[in-house]
């Protein structure tokens, strides 16, 4: 057996009286993202391989299922592969252990203070894990085996969940945990429609608070226009290839690796650039997100908090009405014309069908 091995046999013993919320599964997933993220920050070699041994015992000793606090089983199955750690790397693994927990941290307001970047690291591996899909679905196992309601479950997503997105140490971590988050946001939203409650976009829980916006564009896109403000025009769709995007972008397949630069925007006419001017601005990382209500798809910008209507269903906008299903298959898009002085933006396509074929495009699609 390798150390790998030895290690996961050990831990699926420990955890073998764990609700399924945090049982051997839930561990390889960490493992798993941890190699992952410690490949995006550059972590290799024997730093590695402590991420991967703190991955596999951080929930060994976990309070919630009778951890004494002073890390005995973690520190038992060290003693067994003693042999693989120097007595230096054995207190680094425990060293993380015992910074990954949540509670701590919110009680002491952490987050605010540095973390070392291999305790962030298996932090923001284990939090992955809390939020999205496998987020939900444990959140769930774990408030069943405790007997709460289901809106007990629910408050858990606000104590905690909904809050990991900000507390994600690593670059690679945060981008994830976008995603994830959500995700999060969008199971809460589609709750409470079918409990039928107020009609709220999914981008206004979770702490986004959106207000409709006129995008500069001489119309009020929180509602949908009437065609005397609009001539609607037939406009092909074409592939996003790098043929077709010249001049204007270019496709990647690698968000994290894609490189944007900051330059000046180019200048045409009798206004001349200020020199040393034109390209102080920064980066800004954050998502769009694309939801369909009815017979009105709605869109935000969650970085800038403006939301808007960016197409409807139907020949005449002003029928699209978010509470009634669309008769016609087609979606009508808005164009709009924004100017953004000295801005170059990267758009990651995470839902990768949100303009298709399909009869009805998903209720909820996302960019970022």
């Amino acid at each position: 057996m390798d150390l790998s091995d030895i290690i996961r046999s050990s831990v699926s013993t420990l955890l073998a009286g764990f609700d399924g919320s945090h049982d051997i599964h839930h561990i390889d997933r960490v493992v798993s993202n941890v190699g992952r993220l410690a490949t995006r920050e550059g972590v290799t070699g024997r730093e590695k391989l402590i991420l991967i041994a703190a991955a596999y015992l951080h929930d060994v000793d976990d309070h919630k299922y009778g951890g004494d606090g002073r890390l005995t089983n973690a520190r038992n199955v060290l003693a067994k592969v003693k042999d693989f750690f120097s007595l230096e790397e054995q207190e680094t693994i425990l060293r993380i252990i015992e910074g990954v927990g949540f509670t701590a941290e919110k009680n002491r307001g952490a987050s605010l203070k540095p973390v070392d970047s291999l305790t962030g690291i298996v932090q923001d591996a284990d939090r992955l894990d809390a939020i999205g899909a496998h987020g939900i679905a444990r959140c769930f196992l774990f408030g069943g085996a405790r007997n709460r309601s289901l809106g007990g479950c629910v408050e858990h997503f606000h104590e905690k969940l909904l809050l990991l997105k900000d507390m994600m140490k690593t670059p690679s971590g945060r981008q994830e945990a976008q995603q994830r988050h959500l995700f999060l946001v969008k199971f809460l939203s589609e709750l409470d429609r079918e409990a039928g409650k107020a009609d709220t976009l999914l981008v206004e829980r979770g702490g986004y608070d959106i207000t409709p916006k006129d995008n500069q564009s001489g119309l009020d896109l929180s509602r949908p226009p009437s065609t005397r403000q609009l001539k609607v025009f037939n406009v092909p769709l074409l592939p996003a290839t790098a043929e077709n995007l010249e001049g204007y972008g270019l496709p990647v397949t690698d968000f994290s690796s894609a490189g944007c630069a900051i330059t000046p925007w180019p200048v045409s006419g009798w206004r001349s650039l200020v020199p040393g001017t034109g390209d102080e601005g920064g980066f800004v990382e954050d998502v769009f997100t694309s939801e369909r209500r009815g017979g009105v798809q709605y869109s935000c910008n969650v970085g800038l908090g403006r939301r808007y209507i960016i197409g409807w269903y139907g020949d005449d906008p002003s029928l699209a009405k978010n509470d009634i299903e669309p008769t016609q298959e087609e979606l009508q898009f808005i164009l709009t014309h924004v100017r953004h002085e000295n801005v170059r933006v990267a758009f990651y396509l995470s839902y990768a069908n949100i303009i298709s074929n399909a009869p009805l495009p998903p209720l909820h699609s996302t960019i970022s």
